[in-house]
């Protein structure tokens, strides 16, 4: 009995020392991984609850070691739980139920009892291995796809390690289930099989490494600049895949996020701007951001800003200017009523050329209502792609981020800011604000991590006192602000956040390193100000700034200066622009001197968009039927087509921004006709009807550009019917798809190779035997490894048995007379005749080429690879030879 329990105790703490403590491991790769993704693993409890994982399986090894049946203890330790947590739930006070509260007991019984299989597995199952190996192999695919992230080194920390121990256990339970509990060398054997699998695995890994790493970075290269057309998740804008730029449409604080792609990291031109806004009573300009998109929704679970077109009072103008003809308009003044601001605004307005841009982004300050394409005069084609017009429902409260940043300013700026906060501190509450309007913008989130946010933004405002909403503003502001005891700041910037934890980044700047970008600096003061119950959204677009000394209210905007900040509402004044980005030099500094701007914009006194009914090449004539008219800058509305005759004699023909010839004008084509010049006899009435206007007009019009409507290949998608959520992580699954396809294809190679490369090891040794009395083991295990891979089992026979009625009698091979002279070698402790050595150096060689020839290669190949036939081999229970 006592030799028993010995025996018990070896291959019970052989296990857990070769079985379980590298599942226990591997199952904390797995949890740290996966916390970052599902809310139900908190990110800074990955080693406890790894530990939850750990009490179940090494509690279970040591249990079933006993003998003790699986099933009765699994149903009793599920109800004792089941019974502890009704206890909590109902009864339990105080520093107990604390306790348990804050360990999350439902993830500790998940945990413990998944543990508790796996512990019954190795100790019970001979192919629990195998099924476990399946199970986490696939758990890593997943994680790894849902993470979207498609770096080598994120696979190496996630993914590899699930991935040698995928091979590792069902290689190491082999070992140990082949291992003589009797056996002096019972402890040496398994850690030499360690050590070799160890060297293998590295040497293999650094291979696979050295010989495949070429051709992924290049599908991840390749992809990655296909990202960057099509929505690159490291930078606050897309690229077109006519190379130019759109902001993007939703942002995902993670970290390595820029605002410049990879491809293009020296400084591009997105646009030049004119802004009709000054300091009052100076000529001081007053820039104001470009607004692009409104992140007015945080989710919980994927812990990442979005956009939110359900959002109650959506006040977000996003018209498609390409899609409007040039000098047309379109509007939406129901977004100044969403906007529920009366005190202190104006209309301004704003011309943009674009350079870089995209042809159908519009960004405007807020809150446009407006947009005119209107032309690019002939002459700088080459600097200007497109052009617009954009009018403004602006706060006179509003500026500029380098209000807040920058100490140097002009007195006029420092004056202007103490009136704008003297002026927001009637706001003393949102008390009349509508309720669901409030509850929008103030919800925050309900992850417990968040906790510590709240109470760092209760601290920041009883700190400073501050009772109003703005005085809390200022007081989070100067929290961005503070400097430590030698003077320099805390929060620092950084283009390129610095490496966080996965999880609630967030968190990790607010809370650790106080070093990020844009996006780090807007999501904490996001949190911190709805913690205080001030409606906050964050806004993405452009920071503006005023470079030029020369011409006043013109702004070059580069690649560099997209933005995220925040926006706050006050009851009567609406949502003002808010920033607490510092130390961000970048932004300020262009990369050479700004060009001279388009000074003087042309403007159109006709435009006309219709369809051509014919056209003369001899007289440069086109009939035209116009469906719609702008006049002196006033758009018109044509109920019934009407017919005009247009003289383009002088004008500019395009289609696609080309050069055409009137001859390539067709009957039945959609086209816009232009005219700048006004001749001398036209003049603008005070109010002039549509039929005054078309009985009044030159016959021919004289015309300046026309130019042919075309179809779009592809419509840019509505953003308030096009889920925001559906592409979020498209392309970052794909690409892991795509390399895991490839990694699974070289996997399933190589363990479909496992049974022939096992075989041609104790083919090659059973040839090249020395010592017959010592080496007569190899042919025998060569013959039985090979017989029982093409199908031949032995069963309950006798090794004479199977080797003459089963193996001689079917190929008509000598085995039998070998396994005699081998069975002699291994019991009798005799010298060998020389027949007897003779037939162990010459038997192999003949019989494998008669098994050979017996069985075709195509049945051989496809015995080979089946797995099964090897697992049974060596799973096999040991019989007497």
């Amino acid at each position: 009995m006592g030799k028993m329990n010995r025996i018990s105790l070896k291959q019970t703490l052989r296990q857990i020392l070769f079985l379980c403590i590298p599942t226990i491991f591997v199952i904390y790769v797995l949890i740290y991984t996966t916390s970052n993704h599902f809310p139900l693993f908190n990110h800074s409890q990955h080693l406890s609850q790894s530990i939850y994982f750990a009490c179940g399986i090494l509690s279970s090894v040591i249990f079933h070691s006993f003998r003790f049946r699986f099933l009765p203890s699994f149903i009793t330790l599920a109800l004792l739980f089941a019974g502890i947590e009704f206890f909590l739930d109902n009864f339990a006070l105080g520093e107990f139920d604390l306790f348990f509260l804050s360990i999350d007991f439902l993830l500790f019984r998940i945990l413990f009892l998944s543990g508790w299989i796996c512990g019954w597995g190795f100790s019970r199952s001979k192919y629990f291995p195998a099924i476990l190996s399946a199970l986490l192999l696939s758990a890593g695919v997943i994680i790894t796809a849902i993470s979207g992230k498609t770096d080598i080194g994120y696979m190496l920390k996630s993914f590899v390690p699930v991935l040698v121990f995928v091979f590792y256990i069902v290689f190491m339970n082999e070992l140990l289930r082949n291992t003589d509990e009797q056996e002096l060398r019972s402890w040496i054997k398994p850690v030499k099989g360690l050590l070799l699998y160890s060297t293998v695995m590295a040497l293999v890994l650094f291979v696979a490494y050295n010989i495949f790493q070429y051709e992924i970075k290049k599908l991840e290269v390749k992809w990655v600049e296909g990202s960057i057309k099509d929505g690159n998740k490291n930078s606050l804008y897309d690229m077109l895949p006519d190379s130019s730029i759109r902001m993007k449409e939703s942002m995902q604080v993670n970290d390595n996020l820029n605002r410049n792609p990879e491809q293009h990291s020296e400084d591009v031109t997105l646009f030049v701007a004119y802004i009709d806004n000054f300091f009052p009573d100076t000529d001081i300009p007053n820039p104001l951001y470009f607004v692009s998109e409104h992140l007015t929704l945080f989710d919980d679970y994927t812990e990442t800003f979005e956009p939110d077109t359900l959002a109650p009072y959506r006040d977000l103008f996003s018209p498609d200017p390409s899609s409007i003809p040039l000098y047309f308009t379109a509007t939406d003044e129901s977004v100044i009523e969403n906007g529920m601001s009366q005190k202190h605004r104006k209309v301004v307005e704003a011309e943009v050329y674009k350079v870089k841009a995209s042809h159908s982004e519009f960004t405007a300050p807020s809150t446009a209502f407006y947009c005119q394409p209107i032309a690019v005069k002939k002459d700088a084609y080459s600097q200007y792609t497109s052009a617009y017009r954009a009018k403004m429902w602006v706060s006179e409260l509003n500026s500029a981020y380098f209000v807040y940043n920058n100490t140097e300013r002009d007195m006029s700026v420092d004056n202007f800011q103490e009136q704008r906060f003297s002026l927001l501190r009637t706001v003393k509450n949102y008390a009349g604000t509508d309720t669901a309007f409030i509850g929008y913008y103030t919800k925050y989130p309900v992850n417990p991590d968040y906790d510590t946010v709240r109470s760092i933004a209760q601290k920041i405002v009883s700190e400073a006192k501050a009772r109003t909403p703005i005085d809390k503003i200022i007081a989070v502001r100067d929290y961005f602000m503070q400097t430590d005891e030698s003077g320099n700041p805390v929060y620092k910037y950084s283009d390129v956040a610095t490496t966080v934890p996965p999880g609630t980044r967030i968190l990790n700047f607010l809370l650790n390193d106080h070093v990020g970008n844009c996006t780090y600096y807007a999501g904490s003061t996001f949190l911190l100000l709805r913690a205080c119950g001030i409606p906050a959204r964050i806004a993405t677009g452009y920071a503006i700034i005023d470079r030029s000394s020369n011409n006043k209210g013109w702004y070059w905007v580069y690649n560099k200066q997209a933005h995220a900040w925040v926006q706050v509402f006050f009851p009567e004044y609406g949502w003002l622009d808010f920033d607490t980005t510092f130390g961000d030099s970048e932004q300020s500094e262009a990369p050479g001197t700004d060009g001279t701007p388009p000074l003087d914009p042309q403007k159109a006194w006709f435009a006309a968009k219709g369809e051509v009914l014919s056209r003369d090449t001899v007289d440069n004539l086109i009939q035209f039927n116009i469906d719609g008219l702008v006049y002196f800058d006033e758009e018109y509305t044509v109920e019934s087509p009407r017919e005009i005759q247009l003289d383009v004699s002088l004008a500019s023909l395009y289609k696609d921004s080309v050069r055409i010839r009137l001859g390539e004008i067709k009957k039945g084509d959609k086209g816009l006709a232009i005219s700048f010049t006004v001749p001398d006899d036209i003049g603008k009435p005070k109010t002039p009807s549509l039929n005054y206007i078309l009985k009044n007009l030159p016959s021919p019009v004289p015309v300046d550009e026309f130019r042919l409507e075309t179809e779009k290949e592809e419509q840019k998608p509505d953003r308030d019917t096009v889920s925001d959520a559906g592409n979020k992580k498209g392309r970052g699954v794909w690409i892991t798809v795509i390399i895991f396809a490839f990694t699974v294809i070289i996997i399933l190679t190589a363990i479909f190779s496992i049974p022939y490369i096992i075989f041609s090891v104790y083919s090659r040794r059973a040839k090249r035997i020395s010592d017959p009395k010592k080496e007569a083991y190899y042919p025998y295990r060569a013959v039985m490894f090979f017989m029982y891979q093409m199908g031949y089992f032995r069963n309950e026979l006798t090794p004479f048995q199977y080797a003459g009625q089963v193996i001689d009698r079917t190929f008509g091979t000598s085995f039998a007379a070998f396994t005699a002279t081998y069975l002699k070698v291994k019991y009798a402790n005799q010298e060998l005749t020389s027949e007897d050595s003779q037939r162990i150096l010459t038997f192999y060689a003949p019989f494998e080429h008669a098994v050979k020839s017996k069985i075709n290669p195509k049945k051989r190949l496809l015995n080979f690879m089946n797995i099964y036939n090897t697992l049974e081999f060596f799973t096999k229970p040991r019989q007497p030879e």
